[in-house]
């Protein structure tokens, strides 16, 4: 499903594009789920087909933002470790879970492991810095 939603989001140019690839890739999958939901899946099952589907399209959106931004805002900088950082994407509730209904909305922290900045970009960034937004240029 990751390399499904991955060959969508490669023609994405723009968020606005972003959005419409998530959308059309959701609504594809939550039919399928749906129509397996109404033959007769398990709840559970149900629950975590759309949980995946949840955290597949996170990821994804989460990797286009990261190198679409990553000219004008950089990168993070590296853990104290010397290893690669990225955004952690905390779900929270039904999400964390694994228990997404077909109506549930879900609920996310935004955090890095560690302090530091961003390096690479037009300007540098604190990791605990609430702006820039993501979605917002």
């Amino acid at each position: 499903m990751a390399q499904a939603l991955a060959t969508q989001l490669e023609a994405a140019t723009d968020e606005n594009a972003l959005h419409a690839a998530l959308r059309r890739f959701r609504q594809t999958r939550m039919l399928a789920i749906v129509w397996r939901d109404l033959a007769g899946a398990e709840m559970w099952q149900t629950a975590q087909a759309v949980s995946h589907l949840a955290e597949t399209c996170l990821e994804g959106a989460l990797a286009w933002l990261e190198a679409f931004y990553a000219g004008r805002w950089g990168t993070p900088q590296a853990r104290a470790d010397g290893t690669s950082q990225r955004l952690v994407v905390l779900g929270m509730g039904k999400l964390g879970a694994g228990e997404l209904n077909l109506s549930s909305d879900i609920d996310l922290i935004f955090a890095f492991p560690e302090k530091g900045t961003t390096q690479g970009g037009e300007r540098a960034y604190d990791h605990q810095h609430t702006s820039p937004s993501w979605g917002r240029s």
